[in-house]
């Protein structure tokens, strides 16, 4: 009879699918199949006490793109939680929209940098300010907040893809679905490395376009008008934001491996816990060292069979030669 309870509150809206345990550890994940599965069990009803079918259609479409991104939320919650121990340790100012970035000199092999007959790119400081697309219904001293994945300019470098990405924030607070940023934490700017892990993220960043779009017009349906404007800025400074990261990496810098870190903040919302990547960077990483081990495998046994006659009876017997 408590199960029945259960679903009928589901049902109605008036419980998540995966019900509270009290366990900290546990309710997390609970969160995170919760915003899976609850687009789908619970109803939209109308004043009249009907279902409001359209509703329930686009939440249902959001649903299915949200499942898209399980695995992120999985393992960025995952995480949170392994590090819950250290959510009060290295308080830092929160980062907002225009905070300043400092990276590493470097130069580029074209002008202001490299200036023939000069055969050795000149240094130029990295200097710029987050731009987009921060969490614009969340504001920090009246400016929408800064999360890991959030982008900016630095075009003092005389870079012609001038763009960087914050890569770390916060391990036990999150604004608006990404890490919040802090003073402190680390960018990435005119590095190529960059530009191969954000290629987990491309198909991504449509899926995310579309549920902008769906979102917008869920909130419109269900009558929150303030709530579908609010889902349409946000969703138009996601697009803006995507396209413009694709760009980071493209015009690598000398030495490529450069750095830099958020340098401002707002001293009176300070934000703890350790420095971590978000999911989509973690993730993109290692789908990245994976695709070099496929690379490299047959590359090894190939090798190993030419240098051992006896690895190549091993070959032919079916041995594995790893």
């Amino acid at each position: 009879m408590e199960g029945a309870d259960h679903v009928r509150d589901v049902m109605l809206g008036n419980r998540h699918t995966v019900p509270v345990t009290g366990v900290p550890a546990v309710d997390v994940m609970g969160d995170v199949l919760n915003d899976a599965l609850d687009p789908f069990t619970q109803l939209p009803w109308d004043e009249d006490g009907s279902i409001d079918w359209l509703s329930y259609t686009l939440n249902m479409a959001q649903g299915v793109l949200g499942a898209l991104g399980i695995l992120e939320n999985i393992v960025d919650h995952g995480i949170a939680v392994l590090l819950a121990p250290f959510a009060q340790m290295m308080e830092m100012p929160a980062a907002q929209l225009g905070a300043l970035h400092v990276g590493m000199p470097h130069g580029h092999t074209h002008p202001p940098s490299l200036v023939p007959p000069n055969p050795v790119p000149v240094p130029l400081p990295s200097l710029g300010s987050v731009m987009l697309s921060g969490a614009v219904t969340v504001l920090i001293g009246g400016v929408p907040a800064a999360r890991a994945g959030d982008i900016g300019l630095a075009p003092t470098c005389g870079s012609i893809a001038p763009a960087f990405l914050i890569v770390t924030g916060s391990s036990s607070v999150f604004i608006g679905g990404g890490r919040a940023a802090r003073m402190g934490d680390l960018t990435i700017h005119c590095n190529p490395i960059l530009a191969a892990i954000l290629k987990f993220e491309q198909a991504a960043a449509v899926m995310g376009a579309i549920g902008g779009a769906i979102g917008v017009a869920s909130q419109a349906a269900s009558g929150n008008a303030m709530g579908a404007v609010a889902a349409a800025i946000q969703a138009a400074a996601d697009v803006q934001k995507d396209v413009i990261a694709s760009t980071v990496g493209m015009d690598p810098g000398v030495p490529p491996s450069v750095m830099g870190a958020i340098t401002l903040g707002l001293p009176t919302v300070l934000i703890g816990g350790l420095p971590v990547p978000p999911a989509d960077i973690v993730l993109g990483w290692l789908s990245g060292e994976l695709e070099v081990e496929e690379a490299e495998g047959p590359t090894r046994r190939r090798h190993a069979t030419e240098e051992d006659p006896e690895d190549q009876r091993a070959s032919r017997a079916g041995r594995c030669l790893c």
